[in-house]
């Protein structure tokens, strides 16, 4: 069986992702005016439901060997699958392993520390802590001292958090062999790629992470967004035709309206 690597589209509304409070989503929420008016035209463009995102997912940094662009890529992976609010917390405190209260107070609802040190293993997880560790006192061991080497270790330590964080959230292994989530070996992890998602695995993660409460703000269509009773009052007269369209079709079949809205 072939192997299943996620190359689905990141949506328009992605959730925000930060690193010391910098938006790392930034080109993805960089307008596109022809697209959007395109998508205002046709439905009304799109709305967030209010209330529908909860929860959070964290990456607490206690160490300095890999930094902002290597935590930036491991998102920018996550997020093509799971549009959950993650953040990178950095400059954290933590001897020895974390608590749950140590989770708490960084605010978040699940967290994956990133440590330096020589007493602890690669990767911990401990789910019913809602904590994850990856240890990245030993990521290079083997490697040369090069650039080569370098350049290898910051894959390792992108493979190793993400199976942290799948280790996290449910999703233990997967049925697909040469991948990161199968690898048992240092060896086996450098063959891979360290930024492919695979699909098995990240569905148990979002369905985990759904049974936790942990939920992406949900964003759709304003024309489904009225069908289903919860759309904001128009603010155009796009919007406004969309209301019209299905209320005249609603009326044609003798059905009540849905709900009155006036351009103010």
């Amino acid at each position: 069986m072939k192997k299943l690597f996620c190359t689905f589209a990141i949506l328009a509304t992605a959730t925000v992702f930060a690193i010391n409070g910098e938006d790392i989503n930034a080109d993805l929420k960089k307008p596109n005016p022809e697209q959007e008016v395109k998508n205002m035209k046709k439905f009304g463009g799109f709305v967030t439901q209010p209330g529908s995102q909860s929860g959070s997912i964290g990456f607490l940094n206690a160490q300095t060997k890999f930094g902002k662009g290597d935590f930036e890529m491991i998102i920018s992976s996550l997020r093509k699958m799971l549009k959950h609010e993650m953040k990178v917390v950095e400059g954290v405190a933590i001897a020895g392993l974390p608590t749950k209260m140590d989770v708490e107070r960084h605010g978040v609802s699940l967290a994956v520390f990133v440590v330096d040190d020589t007493s602890l293993p690669v990767v911990l997880a401990a789910p019913e802590d809602r904590w994850a560790l990856v240890n990245v006192a030993k990521i290079g061991e083997g490697l040369p001292d090069n650039v080569a080497g370098k350049g290898l270790a910051r894959r390792r330590f992108r493979a190793e958090v993400k199976r942290a964080f799948a280790l996290l959230c449910g999703g233990w292994s997967s049925q697909y062999k040469g991948n990161m989530f199968s690898a048992t070996s240092l060896k086996e992890l450098d063959a891979v790629d360290a930024d492919a998602l695979i699909v098995d695995v990240i569905m148990r993660c979002e369905s985990y992470l759904k049974s936790m409460g942990i939920n992406p703000a949900r964003s759709t269509t304003y024309h489904r967004a009225y069908l289903e009773g919860w759309a904001p009052d128009p603010i155009n007269e796009y919007q406004q035709a969309v209301i019209d369209k299905i209320e005249e079709g609603r009326m044609a079949k003798g059905l009540p309206p849905l709900k009155k809205h006036n351009i103010k």
